[in-house]
This record gives C-alpha cells, structure tokens and sequence, in this order.
C-alpha cells in the first residue's frame, strides 16, 4: 500500500522556490556578462578575472589564464547569495576611479541589471 499527498500551498511554493531559482541563475549571469561586457580591456586580464558563485565569495586566480568562470548555478535557491568578485590587485581602482583614472563602476552596474532581471 501507498499513499501521498499534495496541499496547493505545497505546489505553490514549489512553483515559487523554483521560479526564484529561474529568477536568481538569470540574474547571476546577467551581471556577470556586463561585468566582463564593461570592463575596459588592455590585455584582457582584468575582464578575465571575474568570477559568479554561489553562497560564497570566489576570488580566482588572478595569473590563470582564460575567460572568467560561472560557477555551478544549480545550487542556487531562494536563500542562496550570488557573489561577483574580480580577484585582480587594480579591479577596485579600475572600477572606483582614482584622481588619475576615472571611475568605470562595472560591478555597481552588473548588480543594477541583475536586480533588473529579478524584477
């Protein structure tokens, strides 16, 4: 013998965790491509230091070589916080501007269109 059952408050926020989830891993990936999209690029090293992850911050290695890293998105739910780091030593002047360098504010306009894709 077996049973089961389901409330509509059971369904519905099963529906809701998840469109959150939908929600969260469009989001993460929005800010992280206008991340790298605003980035001003000499030899690519900084763009290619931003790093998305999941309940955690994750600086990579700012000498490996290739494209930023996603990290795995499906752990993401309705509690998780994204974090969008740039592990590079320059990624706060270039982006918070000094009085010789002006001020890019890639991160703050990342997290803008993700919070745009959330709502």
């Amino acid at each position: 013998m077996i049973a089961g059952s389901f409330s509509g408050a059971e369904i519905f926020a099963e529906e809701v965790s998840q469109d959150i989830r939908r929600r969260m891993q469009k989001a993460g990936r929005a800010a992280f491509d206008m991340a790298v999209d605003l980035t001003p690029v000499d030899r690519g090293y900084l763009q290619n230091a931003w790093t998305l992850s999941v309940d955690r911050a994750v600086y990579r290695d700012p000498e490996e070589p290739g494209p930023g890293v996603i990290q795995n998105l499906s752990s993401v739910s309705s509690g998780s916080t994204l974090y969008l780091t740039n592990g590079k030593s320059y990624a706060e002047y270039i982006n918070d501007g000094t009085s010789r360098i002006p001020a890019h504010n890639m991160l703050e306009q990342a997290v803008s269109a993700a919070l745009d894709e959330l709502y």
